[in-house]
């Protein structure tokens, strides 16, 4: 799918996932992926989502908000974001990235838990790895008839591990 989103370039790739109620109650689940190709007129505020985000920086710079401080993450980082509240991040120039939006039961204790042991940004040891987990997720999505929930659970699991 293409997003029309106001500065995601057209080669940029975005997939949405329906989770079933036993995914819901058990797994942590994929909500959106994508690749994303983005210029500086890329901006976007949210009330909610209810998700946690993960995104990996390609190129680029990639700007959030957090408790009203602006943090830029570059090449190289990966950034873990609590979007059940509201959220904002931007470009000042431009970047491309991988990311994934999921849920699960337990999404906001793990985050919770990140926040108070981590930077909201950062290198991860393994980014190879990192990149191929999240690589992988949005194989699954273009190629529906293997999705499973899963192997998308499994491999948010394997995210987060290397976080």
């Amino acid at each position: 799918m293409k997003s029309d989103e106001t500065g995601v370039l057209n080669k940029s790739d975005l997939y949405f996932s329906s989770p079933s109620p036993t995914a819901k109650r058990l797994y942590y689940y994929l909500i959106s992926a994508g690749h994303f190709y983005c210029t500086a007129n890329y901006h976007l505020i949210r009330k909610n989502y209810d998700s946690l985000l993960v995104t990996h920086i390609i190129d680029g710079s990639f700007t959030f908000v957090v408790k009203g401080r602006h943090i830029t993450a570059r090449q190289g980082d990966t950034v873990l974001l609590d979007c059940f509240h509201p959220h904002e991040y931007y470009t000042n120039d431009s970047f491309e990235s991988i990311w994934v939006h999921f849920n699960g039961s337990s999404s906001r204790e793990y985050y919770q838990y990140f926040a108070a042991n981590s930077a909201p940004a950062f290198l991860p040891a393994d980014f190879d790895t990192l990149r191929q987990k999240l690589t992988g997720l949005l194989d699954l999505n273009e190629n529906s008839d293997f999705q499973t929930e899963i192997n998308s659970a499994r491999l948010i699991v394997d995210i987060l591990s290397i976080l």
